[in-house]
C-alpha cells in the first residue's frame, strides 16, 4: 500500500469532501441515515442537490479546503470527484503561485481569479416616495409608473450566449409593465384563472420579471422553480419537479 505523504494528504482530502456532500444529503433530507455516498455518487439524480444545495455545497467545500473554486464547477460538476478535481486544480494554482512568488518570477495560472467587487447604488435622482396605501406588487407598479415611468426600476447583468461578455440591461417601471401586460394577455388567452398557480421555470433575467408581474397582473399566484442547471437535463428535472407542477 502506498504510504506516501501524497497518498495520506489525498486520502484526507477524499474523505473530507466526502463528509461535506454527506453533511448536506443528511441536513436536505431531515434525517441522519443516507444512501451511501461515493465519488462518484451523481449529485442530482443520487443525491437530489438542486442549484440552491450546490451553491451550499460549493460555499462549504471553499471554506473547508480554504480555495476559491472556478465558476463553472457550478454548474459542470456532476459528482463528488468533479468537484474535488476543481479543489486539486486550485490547490496546484496556489502552489505554482507561492513557488514562483519565493523564486521571485511571475506564474500564469490557467483559471481567472475571482475579485471581491463593491456593488454600487444606481445613481438616480430623487423620486417621492410611495405612499402607504399601495398594499400589493401591482398597485405599487402602477404608482410608479404614474409617477416616474422612464425611471430604472431593475439592472440585470447577462452574459451574452455569443460572445459571453457580460450586458448590462435596464428595465424602467413603464418597461416592466408593458411586458407584464403582454404576459397576463398570454395567460387569459390560455384559460388561466384568477387564483390559479402558475410556474416560473426560467433563470434570473428580464423575461422573468416579466412573467412573475404578468402573472400577477392575471390575478394568477406565480411559483418559482428552479431551472436545471444544463438545458440537458430538462426531462429529469421536470420529472422530479411533477407533484409541484
Amino acid at each position: 500500500m502506498d504510504k506516501t505523504p501524497g497518498r495520506h494528504a489525498a486520502d484526507r482530502s477524499d474523505a473530507l469532501l466526502l463528509e461535506l456532500v454527506r453533511q448536506l444529503a443528511a441536513e436536505l433530507r431531515r434525517q441522519s441515515g443516507v444512501a451511501p455516498v461515493s465519488l462518484d455518487s451523481l449529485l442530482e439524480r443520487d443525491l437530489g442537490f438542486d442549484s440552491l444545495a450546490r451553491v451550499e455545497l460549493l460555499a462549504r467545500i471553499e471554506q473547508a479546503f480554504g480555495v476559491s473554486l472556478p465558476e463553472q464547477a457550478l454548474t459542470t460538476a456532476e459528482t463528488p470527484r468533479d468537484l474535488l478535481r476543481a479543489v486539486q486544480g486550485c490547490t496546484s494554482a496556489a502552489s505554482a503561485g507561492r513557488a514562483g512568488a519565493a523564486a521571485g518570477q511571475t506564474v500564469g495560472l490557467s483559471r481567472p481569479q475571482r475579485i471581491s467587487t463593491q456593488v454600487l447604488p444606481a445613481a438616480l435622482d430623487e423620486a417621492q416616495a410611495a405612499p402607504d396605501t399601495t398594499d400589493n406588487l401591482v398597485a405599487l407598479l402602477d404608482w410608479h409608473v404614474r409617477a416616474h415611468p422612464g425611471r430604472p426600476h431593475i439592472t440585470v447583468n447577462e452574459a451574452s450566449l455569443t460572445s459571453g461578455e457580460e450586458q448590462e440591461e435596464i428595465l424602467s417601471y413603464a418597461a416592466l409593465q408593458d411586458g407584464a401586460r403582454s404576459v397576463a394577455a398570454g395567460l387569459r388567452a390560455h384559460d388561466v384563472q384568477p387564483g390559479q398557480a402558475v410556474a416560473i421555470m426560467l433563470p434570473t433575467s428580464l423575461d422573468y420579471f416579466f412573467c412573475f408581474y404578468g402573472i400577477l397582473l392575471a390575478g394568477a399566484i406565480p411559483v418559482p422553480i428552479y431551472p436545471p442547471l444544463r438545458a440537458s437535463q430538462i426531462e429529469e428535472h421536470l420529472r422530479r419537479h411533477a407533484r409541484i407542477l
